[in-house]
């Protein structure tokens, strides 16, 4: 394969990133909440575990880890932990 020449006609393709804010906080907030009714603990592996806390450390892995959306290949899509 050879490399673009200026005679050629790209044909970019845009996609949204988010830049740093100049005091480099986190910009998103995920809330997670349990419908009413449902039972605060469910039992995962045998045990008996908190739902809420269960789903923020499956969405922090899920963030951390796998990253969200295109391009997770090349580093983008992934959350630094809170």
């Amino acid at each position: 394969s050879l490399p673009p020449a200026d005679w050629q006609s790209p044909n970019p393709i845009p996609f949204l990133t988010v830049k740093d804010g100049p005091d480099r906080k986190n910009r998103f907030q995920f809330i997670i909440g349990l419908r009413k009714g449902t039972k605060e603990e469910v039992p995962v592996d045998g045990k008996d575990v908190k739902l809420l806390e269960h789903t923020q450390n499956l969405l922090i892995e899920a963030l951390t880890e796998h990253g969200v959306g295109a391009k997770t290949a090349t580093g983008y899509g992934y959350f630094n932990k809170p």
